[in-house]
């Protein structure tokens, strides 16, 4: 299984341990990488594709009861792989198996050599060893590829928006399962290094101390997807991102602080968020989306901390929060009581549970006083709940639930009805001196029209700030009094300076004001299509540039690039596809046609579109005919030929194609390794100098009318693989080029 495995180092010095572990024992090494691997390169497939945990169940259990008191690898691994029937299950049953080791607590008296397993044991309870070598010894111990990953992570030590690396320190493992890279994090999975995710208002909440033994293991730890393990981890070696476009430093410190919940969340933070934010007229909108439609039903909170603060309580903090949501967006949004620097802990749900996903800092540099506490914060925040026909309403309007209004004046709420409803609303100030507030309401029902009002008399207080509740009496209940609550508006003066950004547009006094400050704030937020929005309407007002524009096109102009250039790296026609496109419909799009961007992902597309034209006949070979070819037991040397081009386009090292039995072992591979798979993932950029070449001599030893007369099926691979180089040999300089642009502009 795998390719080999290395011999740690034995120190010089030795090293004694009191107690009943009192002999002494020598310190080892483990190399954190053997020569002889494969370089890291990204996985082919996603953890999901490969793992699904209610499948090993019953090998976890059986791994979890293996013993410890083993005096060789080599026993312990038979013990623990001895019916393992490849790579993935011997590496998970060591991961299992090892959690499940009470290391700090046993008895290693008498244990003195450091190559058994009992013996590097004994070296963990000393402090002289870690779980990370050890898992790495055991797992070359099976001959299963594991590297040892140095890096910094944002762990329990982390504040978010911290600029400084130090105490970030963080070390995980790479192992090589089915011809790729994976990665895990041992600390994370095993113990309680990781943040405290529950809800801490919920009843069950437990705090575990910092470095216990976790009850049961992280899962999201095993195997983690690099897309996802880059939001916690940062290698100090950037190929172990194992990431096709590789992230700089900058971006992971200056990332949101995530949680693995946040990745069952569905949950998506708004593009261009940072880990700090800073307020603007003293307050702070977060912004998440949802693949669903209607997030209304998803519940998502914010809890507020400052770092010194004269409040009494958290809870008061937590006044001056609140949610909003409407369509597939969800918006926390924050205005402050006094100046400083704030943490927003936000909670969002998974699994029907309110869990940690994300934090933030928030830089409060101002605020406007006198500043009031947001008059309620109703549980699943200002929304139109979607629940709304089961009470026999078929819509409320407006959707909107941040309504701006003036003193004195009269707003109305529509209900349209599809049967007689009774319907109720109630007010809320902050001030709770002014008593209550139903004189100010009235509901007006229209049953001949299949309608109802609820309508609001503004009061003209000092803080023109309200909550309205609009609730319907439960049709299930026998009780006359149940009524719930269906939808929650906040009604603010129409002088509020900076409103959410899905709230009702401002006074016509205020328009110009306001686009021009859409502008700026979308030249700011890294959104490209609201930024082309905001420009076209900026034009559309005519006002002057004073800057402004300029800034906007220049910015929209480097996202534009920025676009290509990302989608380019990626290597997938979809996408690059997408990203051209969005290009030509810019605003700016002439002056983005003739960059080398743009031709960069011309020439990718052609690339890519000409491997599909000369796919087709591939993907017409059926099962049999593959069969028929590697059911040869001494085939042609012309066939053979055919075949070791075949791989060797494909990367297979050449000494593995040399025999035709290697060829037909190959062949005989399914699934994701098929030779069809393999070509249909094939991509001409990463073709090398040497395997063109190799390939070239192979089939210069024939042809493809004499091949066609052997086997047809090896004819058909004969004419994909002279396409294939003629394609090469027509874009190998300028591709050469191209890998070294971006290669540069990745690292």
């Amino acid at each position: 299984m795998g390719c080999g495995s290395s011999q740690p180092k034995v120190n010089s010095q030795s090293s004694k341990v009191s107690g009943n572990d009192d002999r002494p024992i020598e310190t080892i090494t483990v190399p954190e990488w053997v020569n002889a691997y494969p370089p890291p390169t990204p996985p082919l497939q996603d953890k999901a594709d490969i793992f699904d945990e209610r499948q090993w169940e019953e090998k976890d259990r059986k791994s979890a009861s293996v013993p410890s008191n083993f005096d060789s690898y080599e026993s312990l691994l038979e013990a623990l792989a001895g019916e393992c029937e490849s790579d993935m299950n011997t590496a998970r049953a060591i991961f299992v198996w090892l959690f499940h080791q009470d290391i700090l607590d046993n008895n290693y008296h008498g244990v003195t050599d450091p190559n058994t397993p009992r013996g590097y044991m004994k070296l963990i309870k000393m402090g002289e060893g870690t779980y990370e070598s050890f898992f790495t010894l055991l797992c070359r111990a099976a001959n299963i590829p594991c590297a040892i990953v140095q890096g910094i992570g944002k762990g329990d030590d982390y504040i978010v928006g911290q600029n400084t690396t130090e105490g970030m320190g963080s070390t995980c493992n790479a192992v090589y399962l089915n011809g790729s890279w994976r990665l895990l994090h041992i600390g994370w999975a095993y113990l309680n290094e990781k943040l405290n995710h529950a809800d801490p208002e919920s009843e069950n909440n437990q705090v575990m101390s910092k470095g216990t033994k976790r009850s049961r293991i992280n899962e999201f730890f095993w195997l983690t997807d690099p897309s996802k393990m880059i939001n916690f981890c940062f290698p100090n070696d950037k190929s172990w991102q194992l990431l096709k476009c590789p992230r700089d430093l900058n971006l992971f410190l200056q990332s949101p602080q995530f949680t693995e919940d946040y990745f069952t969340s569905s949950m998506s933070v708004s593009n261009g968020l940072k880990a700090i934010i800073v307020s603007k007229h003293g307050l702070c909108t977060v912004k998440f989306e949802h693949p669903q439609t209607d997030v209304s039903s998803i519940k998502i909170s914010g809890r507020l901390r400052k770092q010194v603060s004269a409040l009494k309580s958290v809870d008061s903090l937590n006044n001056f929060v609140i949610t909003t949501g409407r369509d597939s967006c969800r918006e926390i949004f924050i205005r402050f009581p006094e100046e400083g620097i704030y943490y927003l802990d936000v909670y969002g749900d998974v699994n029907n549970n309110l869990s940690l996903i994300t934090k933030f800092r928030l830089d409060c540099m101002e605020v406007h006083d006198p500043v009031y506490p947001f008059p309620l914060q109703p549980e699943n925040g200002f929304v139109v709940l979607p629940n709304v026909k089961d009470f026999g309403i078929l819509s409320i309007k407006p959707t909107d639930c941040v309504i701006y209004v003036k003193p004195k004046s009269i707003t109305e709420f529509q209900l349209t009805l599809s049967q007689d409803v009774h319907i109720d609303a109630k007010m809320f100030h902050v001030n709770k001196n002014l008593g209550t507030l139903d004189q100010f309401l009235e509901v007006v029902n229209d049953l001949t029209k299949g309608l109802a009002w609820v309508k609001v008399a503004i009061p003209d207080t000092p803080n023109v700030e309200y909550a309205l509740q609009i609730r319907a009496l439960d049709p299930s209940s026998n009780n006359n009094n149940n009524y719930v609550t269906i939808a929650t508006y906040l009604l603010v003066h129409n002088s509020w300076p900076h409103p959410p950004s899905h709230g009702k547009l401002l006074t016509v006094v205020e328009v110009a004001d306001d686009t021009r400050r859409k502008l700026q704030e979308a030249t700011k937020a890294g959104d490209l299509g609201a930024l082309e929005k905001a420009i076209h309407e900026f034009k559309s007002s005519g006002q002057e540039d004073q800057g402004d524009l300029t800034k906007a096109l220049n910015v929209l102009f480097l996202m534009n690039l920025d676009n290509l250039r990302a989608a380019t790296c990626t290597r997938k026609f979809k996408e690059i596809s997408s990203a051209i496109a969005t290009a030509r419909k810019s605003i700016l799009a002439d002056v983005i046609e003739r960059t080398q961007e743009m031709e960069d992902a011309r020439s990718a597309q052609q690339e890519l579109l000409s491997l599909k034209l000369i796919l087709h006949k591939i993907l017409e070979l059926k099962p049999r005919t593959i069969s028929e070819i590697h059911s040869y037991p001494r085939p042609r040397i012309l066939v053979h030929n055919v075949m070791k081009a075949t791989y060797r386009i494909l990367g297979e090292p050449d000494e593995n194609v040399q025999s035709w039995p290697a060829v037909k072992a190959l062949m005989k591979e399914i699934g994701l390794n098929s030779i069809i798979n393999r070509i249909k993932r094939f991509d001409i950029f990463y073709l090398t100098n040497e395997e063109a070449e190799d390939a070239e001599t192979y089939l210069s030893q024939t042809s493809r009318q004499s091949v066609r007369v052997v086997s047809a099926g090896a004819g058909t691979f004969y004419t994909w693989s002279k396409n294939v180089l003629g394609q090469y040999q027509t874009l190998s300089r300028e591709m050469r080029s191209r890998k070294t642009t971006q290669l540069s502009l990745i690292y």
